[in-house]
């Protein structure tokens, strides 16, 4: 049943320390941690349905920022699970540069490694052995960064490759976030991977769509 499912999603990791809101430069970017409150939350849902919840958890490990994502989805028909994903993700940051990158993903039964670090001024990372590297800067497919939108390569947690991706703003929306109203900026992905993101004005990730192969709607709603 995987293929009624999953299409990869798009971006993100702990970038310079400014961020682009609304399109423009704005000032410095709040250390993570204090930006989020240490962890932000989300509902999963396809096609209006919970399928499950992602979740986003920041601390201080050793000087350096430590990201840790995991998504647990579970698409149910006629009360049988007909596909199931698990996705563990740890990202470590010193200031503005991602030092390593551990990722585990369990995609109905189909698993991938990904493992990677920074060294000599380039980031190496293998997927299930093979290796690559880079001396661009590295956005993980995590999206809580919202630095992400200037970025035009993105480093695909799921499959351990770089997409090449075009962001365009596509105005702004009042969402909800727990029991909060906010206004966010929309932006959306084409390229190699084509998703829709919103920040709201602080640069806080708070919502995410994007369509699975059969067709079906796929969205992350900001629970906390």
């Amino acid at each position: 049943m995987k293929q009624i499912f999953w299409k990869t999603t798009a971006a993100a990791s702990l970038a310079v320390w400014t961020v682009f809101v609304q399109g423009t430069i704005a000032v410095a970017m709040p250390d993570p941690i204090a930006l989020y409150r240490g962890k932000i939350s989300f509902q999963v849902e396809r096609n209006g349905s919970k399928i499950g919840t992602h979740e986003t958890r920041f601390s201080r490990r050793g000087g350096e920022t430590v990201v840790s994502s995991t998504m647990k989805l579970n698409v149910r028909v006629l009360g049988f699970s007909a596909y199931k994903m698990n996705y563990e993700s740890t990202e470590r940051w010193n200031n503005t540069q991602l030092t390593r990158l551990s990722v585990k993903v369990d995609d109905d039964g189909e698993k991938t490694k990904i493992s990677g670090r920074l060294k000599g001024g380039k980031f190496n990372w293998s997927t299930n052995g093979k290796w690559r590297s880079s001396k661009s800067e590295i956005y993980p497919t995590n999206h809580w960064n919202s630095n992400v939108i200037r970025s035009r390569r993105v480093l695909n947690t799921l499959t351990g490759s770089f997409n090449r991706v075009k962001i365009r703003k596509a105005g702004s929306t009042v969402m909800t976030c727990g029991k909060r109203r906010i206004r966010a900026t929309h932006y959306v992905y084409s390229g190699q991977l084509q998703t829709e993101a919103w920040y709201d004005r602080a640069g806080r990730w708070v919502g995410l769509r994007f369509k699975g192969k059969d067709g079906s709607t796929l969205v992350f709603r900001c629970t906390k």
